[in-house]
C-alpha cells in the first residue's frame, strides 16, 4: 500500500506532466466549437450551426484513427528516452513521419469525397452546401495535425509538455481570431461565413504542428541530442512496430467517435428540416 508520503511525491509529478497533456486534447478539438459559436452568429445561423457540426464530427472520425495509429510513438520514444537514448527517439520520430505522411491519403481521400454524399445521408440542402466547403477546408489542416500527433507524442515521450500546452492555448486564440475576421469580414477581409470559420481552423492546427516542429530542432540545437544524426531511411520494423502499438487505439478511439458523429447527423439534418432557427 502506497504511504501518504509516497503518494505526496508521486502527484505532483504526474500532474505536472498530465495537466498539460489533457489541455493538448482538448485543444485542437476544441477548435470546432469556437467555430459553431462563431457561425451561430450568421443570418442563417440554424444551417451554419448544422453544417460546421456535421463536418467536424464526420472529419475527427478519420482524424482520431490517425491520431490512435501513432500512439505507439509513447511507448517507442518514452523508453528510448528513459533509457538514455535520444537517437533512438528520434529513430522512431522519423518513422513516425513516415506513417503519418503514408497513412495521410489514406485518410483524405474519404474526407474529400464524404461530402459529395450528404445529400444520400439526408442533409438538408441548405445544410449540405454549406457543409461541403467547409469539410474541404479542414480538409487542408489534415496533415499537418499528424504532424501535430507526431512531434507532440515524441516530446510528450521525452517529458517536454510545456511547449504542447503553449502550442494549443495560442492555436486556439488564432483560431478565434481568425474566425473573427474571416467569418464577418472585419478589418478589410471578405466576408466568408461558413467557410472563413474552416480557414481559420485549417490555420491554426497548421500553426499547431510549426510550433512543436520549431521548438524540437530548437531542443535538440540547444542540447546536441542526436536529432540531426538520426538516420532517415525508413525502418520498416519501427513502422510495423508503430502499427501494432497504434492499431487497436485507432480502432477504439473511431469507434468511440462514431456516435457522436452518427448523433450530430440525425440532430441536425431535424433542426435543419423543421425549420428551427436559433437567430436572435
Amino acid at each position: 500500500m502506497l504511504s501518504r508520503s509516497t503518494l505526496r511525491s508521486e502527484l505532483r509529478p504526474t500532474l505536472h506532466l498530465a495537466i498539460p497533456l489533457v489541455l493538448a486534447e482538448i485543444g485542437w478539438i476544441s477548435m470546432a466549437i469556437v467555430d459553431t459559436m462563431m457561425v451561430g452568429r450568421l443570418p442563417n445561423s440554424a444551417q451554419s450551426i448544422a453544417a460546421v457540426s456535421i463536418s467536424s464530427s464526420l472529419f475527427l472520425v478519420f482524424v482520431f484513427f490517425g491520431e490512435g495509429l501513432l500512439i505507439g510513438l509513447d511507448t517507442l520514444v518514452s523508453q528510448a528516452f528513459g533509457a538514455g537514448r535520444p537517437e533512438d527517439c528520434f529513430h522512431s520520430l522519423v518513422n513516425g513521419l513516415y506513417l503519418s505522411l503514408g497513412l495521410a491519403p489514406l485518410l483524405l481521400i474519404p474526407v474529400w469525397f464524404l461530402p459529395r454524399s450528404f445529400d444520400r445521408l439526408g442533409v438538408a440542402p441548405d445544410v449540405a452546401v454549406l457543409a461541403r466547403p467547409y469539410m474541404h477546408t479542414l480538409a487542408f489542416g489534415l496533415v499537418p495535425l499528424l504532424l501535430y500527433f507526431t512531434f507532440r507524442r515524441t516530446l510528450q515521450g521525452m517529458n517536454l509538455v510545456r511547449p504542447i500546452a503553449f502550442a494549443l492555448v495560442t492555436a486556439n486564440l488564432i483560431n478565434l481570431l481568425g474566425n473573427y475576421v474571416l467569418v464577418f469580414g472585419h478589418w478589410g477581409f471578405p466576408m466568408l461565413g461558413v467557410v472563413g470559420s474552416g480557414i481559420a481552423t485549417a490555420i491554426a492546427r497548421a500553426y499547431l504542428a510549426i510550433v512543436v516542429i520549431i521548438f524540437l530542432f530548437w531542443y535538440d540545437a540547444r542540447n546536441l541530442n542526436g536529432m540531426r544524426r538520426a538516420s532517415l531511411r525508413p525502418d520498416f520494423a519501427r513502422v510495423r512496430r508503430l502499427i501494432s502499438l497504434g492499431f487497436p487505439a485507432a480502432m477504439q478511439m473511431t469507434a468511440v467517435s462514431l456516435r457522436p458523429a452518427a448523433f450530430s447527423l440525425n440532430l441536425r439534418v431535424d433542426i435543419a428540416h423543421t425549420g428551427v432557427s436559433t437567430d436572435g
